[in-house]
């Protein structure tokens, strides 16, 4: 999504988020999405197998 299409047509008019530009705001959004998802993916160990206790 940090690449997206989207990015090209929302320059054209120039928005702002939170009175950012909307490029600098949407790679901002989703860096913080990602860092969010991989902090819950650590805690939970996601493609760690269960132990096996002999």
């Amino acid at each position: 999504m940090l690449e997206s299409p989207i990015i090209l047509l929302a320059n054209r008019i120039e928005p702002t988020i939170f009175g950012l530009p909307f490029l600098i705001a949407w790679v901002l959004i989703w860096w913080s999405f990602c860092t969010i998802i991989f902090f819950i993916a650590y805690k939970l160990n996601w493609g760690r197998g269960k132990k096996h206790i002999p």
